[in-house]
This record gives structure tokens, sequence and C-alpha cells, in this order.
């Protein structure tokens, strides 16, 4: 998000907090992930989020959908898995 023509901008802007999402290179980004990193990047460190905060941040987590279809996806792996398993040992 840091944007500069020459180092000493870029150093600059980095150390003041200064940075813009710009079009169209975070336009496929979505809000929460946009979110968490404005989170990410606050100059003052007692302000920023502590690590086991960020963990509890909705694009880390994932919306209850996502969590849903991620558990699914996992049961549908180890079932796979288990299947091919057993198929190797008849061949």
């Amino acid at each position: 998000p840091f944007d500069s023509l020459n180092d000493a901008d870029l150093f600059d802007r980095i150390s003041s907090g200064q940075f813009k999402f710009e079009s169209p290179y975070w336009d496929k980004i979505s809000s929460e992930a946009k979110d968490l990193i404005r989170k990410t990047l606050v100059v003052d460190q007692n302000a920023r989020p502590t690590a086991a905060e960020l963990l509890q941040h909705e694009w880390i987590r994932g919306t209850e959908e996502e969590v849903a279809f991620a558990g699914d996806l996992t049961s549908r792996l180890d079932d796979l898995r288990k299947h091919n398993e057993q198929r190797k040992k008849f061949r």
C-alpha cells in the first residue's frame, strides 16, 4: 500500500503510516483484508492490535459460512485419503 517514486519519500510514508489502497491493484482485495492491513500498519505500536487480537480478526477467522465450508472440505479430504489408502491395499 506504500507507493513512491523514490526511496526517501517511500521511507517517510512508511515511517508516518501514509498509505493508500490504489486501484486497480487493490480492487479485488476484500474489505476485511484491507481492514486487517490498516490495523497492522498503525505507527504507534501501543495502538496496534496484539497478535492474539489479530487472530480474532474476521479476515483470519473467516465468516461462519467459510468456516463451515472449510470444515466440510477438511472432512471430505480426510474421507478421500482413507478411501485412497484402502484402494492401495487392494491393488
